[in-house]
């Protein structure tokens, strides 16, 4: 099984990509589950809330772990979590970090700033998106996991994602 995480700042089109990846790959994409528990909500958030958002996504990235399907494609990540609590609250809770480390994805993509915004009522930082981007990259570098930047339209951003995955395969 090869598992790939979509990763990145606010609105680079991690949802999209996700979707249409499975998609093409007849398989199944884990979504970002703060967004269902931040519209039940309804309301600020605390770190609180973020260590139960990650301790869901955990659960079900565990959980679709052991299935036994060829691929699976995740909208969101450990690292997601991670950059969001040490850029909201100067810090990371050590239960996350601990995930972090242990979370085992075959690739990440790193989804790049260059598309445009698209307001949301859940997003957050429009205009810290290169900084945001900057921590991600240096999280994987620091780290050594794999990963690839996409760059360029979702179209763009498809294709190539694709070609990367197919060459894995071979």
């Amino acid at each position: 099984m090869l598992k790939i995480a979509f990763t990145g700042p606010e609105s680079t089109g991690k949802t999209t990509l996700a979707a249409q990846m499975a998609e093409e790959f007849s398989t199944i994409w884990v979504p970002e589950y703060a967004r269902e528990y931040l519209t039940e909500l309804n309301g600020p958030y605390t770190q609180n809330d973020i260590l139960e958002i990650a301790d869901m996504q955990w659960e079900t990235m565990e959980f679709v772990s052991r299935s036994s399907l060829p691929y699976i494609f995740f909208d969101t990540d450990m690292l997601v979590i991670k950059v969001w609590n040490i850029y909201k609250y100067g810090n990371c809770p050590a239960e996350i970090e601990e995930r972090w480390r242990h979370q085992e994805m075959d690739l990440y993509f790193l989804c790049g700033t260059d598309n445009a915004w698209e307001d949301d009522p859940l997003r957050e930082h429009p205009e810290e998106r290169d900084q945001l981007f900057s921590l991600y990259k240096k999280e994987l570098l620091s780290s050594e996991r794999p990963f690839v930047e996409l760059w360029g339209s979702i179209p763009e951003r498809l294709e190539e994602a694709m070609g990367m995955v197919m060459q894995m395969r071979r």
